[in-house]
């Protein structure tokens, strides 16, 4: 009642007839449909049905019935999309091939990204593209190492520091908290020059997750590049990139890949898009509206971002690889990409104990 009130006491079955109660909860039954239009926070489904036995005909029977199941559905108060939590990496590359007005969009984009999340429920990391220098200056987090070899690919760990308003709507532009080194490490971005490696930051973003994840909380990365691998420099980059988002994927981590001004560029004999494509995952939640050319499911070759048009569809088909064309799009893909992940983080929780 304190939540979504059902109506007057007292609540048992006499006045609630299907009323169910455990130890800790009831469910009072709710009818959504009109004209009752109830809001609803569970919806309980039962059915019971008859089924072909398999081995009893030998002895006489062949069906027997399966007695009532029954199944439960959440949403958060009152009917309201949950509010879920989530661990989340934003993976962003600076290295030489990003010009400085790509690297101020690429911060506002970040920002963006940010601001349009709850520090109370989104604990944010933060990788780079190539490596961080593994003793910064004070205040810069994300200065590049000199090295390829040398230097962590998240140079900051999982914070809820980043914005100290919260609010709803996000500011724009936003105004987050400038003494979290979330925030300063976004802010002091420059450029690396050891090259394009795609596939052990990410595979780094997926290994910081786990180790410092909080327990039972969906886990997500936002990957950014404007480059085709060309790091390390053994074996195919490109297929160790794909390997290595396999990996992360296999840990039940989202991942979202944002391409930006790869138009027509190659990676090991296919498209960096394609490799990109193929590095995300498959939504949790949600309908792919067109043909999916995303995500690790058949096709996954995103033959899109090469004109406005296929930017366009690709952006809208429901996959988990997204176009930037150039840095005036950039913003509003971040916050498409962090509209994902929410939804994500949202589709995998689970009500698992109903009354009975």
């Amino acid at each position: 009642p304190v939540t979504c009130d059902p109506g007057p006491g007292p609540y048992n079955p006499g006045q609630y007839p299907g009323l169910a109660c455990s130890a800790d909860i009831c469910a009072i039954p709710c009818d959504p449909f009109p004209p009752e239009n109830d809001t609803c926070n569970t919806l309980t489904v039962e059915a019971d049905r008859d089924v072909p036995y398999r081995f009893a005909p030998v002895i006489g029977y062949d069906t027997g019935n399966t007695g009532v199941l029954r199944t439960a559905a959440c949403r958060g108060s009152c009917g309201n999309p949950s509010a879920s939590p989530g661990d989340l990496v934003l993976v962003l590359d600076r290295t030489g091939s990003m010009r400085p007005q790509d690297v101020a969009a690429l911060q506002d984009a970040s920002q963006a990204f940010l601001e349009s999340l709850s520090p109370s429920l989104h604990h944010v990391a933060l990788g780079t593209l190539g490596r961080s220098a593994s003793a910064p200056p004070p205040g810069c987090p994300t200065t590049p190492s000199s090295s390829g070899g040398a230097g962590p690919w998240v140079p900051v760990g999982l914070r809820n520091d980043y914005d100290l308003t919260d609010n709803d709507p996000p500011d724009s532009p936003a105004d987050l908290n400038s003494a979290s080194p979330l925030v300063q490490g976004i802010a002091c971005l420059t450029n690396s020059s050891t090259g394009t490696n795609l596939g052990d930051p990410m595979a780094a973003a997926g290994a910081h997750l786990l180790a410092n994840g909080r327990p039972d909380v969906p886990r997500g990365i936002l990957f950014m590049t404007d480059g085709e691998a060309n790091q390390p420099a053994v074996g195919s980059p490109c297929n160790h990139a794909k390997t290595q988002a396999a990996a992360v994927e296999a840990t039940d981590t989202s991942i979202i890949t944002v391409a930006y001004r790869l138009l027509g560029v190659n990676c090991g004999g296919e498209l960096a898009t394609s490799v990109l494509a193929q590095m995300a995952t498959d939504p949790v939640s949600g309908v792919v509206v067109t043909a999916d050319d995303g995500g690790d499911g058949p096709g996954g070759l995103a033959p899109g971002c090469t004109n406005a048009t296929s930017i366009a569809a690709e952006n809208a088909d429901g996959d988990h690889f997204l176009c930037a064309p150039s840095e005036a799009e950039l913003t509003a893909v971040f916050i498409a990409a962090a509209d994902a992940l929410i939804a994500d983080q949202n589709d995998k929780l689970r009500l698992i104990r109903i009354p009975g």
